[in-house]
């Protein structure tokens, strides 16, 4: 695998139309110490354990920047987002007015899902969770319309980590949760995460899309897609990598232990090494 060159970002300034300032996203409890090692190589990343809270069970600490991506643990249930927000109360109240639930089984009381303790220690995607720094930042757990969970809490100031910047030429990031909906509930899951968010819509000039919905910086982009099935019948999600070369980035992937499944206009899917769908996507690597 090539080495890395990374660059330090600036700090992340967000723009006050941003309900949302950061997104966390959480990889699934069942994820396999395989799993968890090829996607700490494919992010540029290392799994820490860190404070003694057990709402989850690892975070990929980035080259350069602040943890986005967690692990869950392997028994219990998780959030697979997380959302940093200005006013958690306030949040929770707008968001059951546009037609969210409250899950409390996704609120897990931890803090700041991105600050490592002073114990830290690498393991491969098992281990202690990440801890609040300053103890105030409770989960809030909630569910979309389209049944999708996911949590509030406390936003904080961050540094988004770089793209990675391969020898090769090639650089990339995951930058986008893409939100796979059933085709019947696609419009109002999307309208619903736009009101959420406050993030820019942007219309999709496939039939396959909805929207993507862009923040003015931040961790991660949403990508609302209609599945050709109903089933199942809630909203789930897969994550998609922005690079600067597709199809090197795909090699890459696939040297690390992924399966490329199919090439698509401007994406091509590929299954990590439990079997999981994910994109390498044309989209900026340096996006949002």
């Amino acid at each position: 695998m090539p080495d890395p060159v990374a660059v330090t970002p600036p700090a992340v300034v967000t723009s006050s139309m941003d309900l949302v300032t950061f997104t966390h996203v959480v990889l699934d409890g069942s994820l396999s110490d395989r799993a968890a090692a090829f996607w700490g190589r494919a992010l540029n990343g290392s799994w820490r354990a860190a404070a003694p809270d057990p709402g989850l069970a690892a975070s990929l600490v980035q080259v350069n920047g602040d943890s986005y991506v967690h692990r869950a643990p392997r028994t219990g249930t998780a959030p697979a987002l997380v959302l940093e927000v200005a006013d958690v109360p306030e949040t929770v109240r707008r968001l059951l007015d546009l037609g969210a639930g409250r899950d409390e089984a996704a609120g897990t009381g931890l803090g700041d899902p991105s600050t490592e303790g002073p114990s830290a220690e690498d393991v491969p995607g098992s281990g202690g969770a990440p801890g609040s720094a300053d103890g105030d930042g409770a989960w809030e757990g909630m569910r979309s319309p389209g049944g999708l969970p996911f949590a509030l809490t406390l936003a904080h100031p961050h540094r988004r980590a770089p793209a990675a910047r391969w020898k090769d030429g090639n650089h990339s990031r995951l930058v986008q949760v893409c939100l796979d909906c059933p085709p019947d509930r696609a419009q109002a899951e999307a309208e619903f995460w736009r009101d959420a968010t406050g993030w820019a819509w942007q219309d999709s000039d496939s039939a396959e899309f909805v929207c993507h919905l862009v923040p003015s910086a931040g961790s991660l982009q949403l990508l609302v897609q209609r599945r050709a099935s109903p089933e199942p019948p809630d909203v789930t999600l897969h994550l998609d990598l922005g690079t600067s070369d597709r199809e090197a980035e795909a090699d890459r992937l696939v040297a690390l232990g992924a399966e490329r499944v199919a090439t698509g206009d401007g994406w091509i899917v590929l299954r990590d090494p439990d079997g999981t769908t994910f994109c390498a996507t044309g989209q900026p690597p340096e996006a949002p």
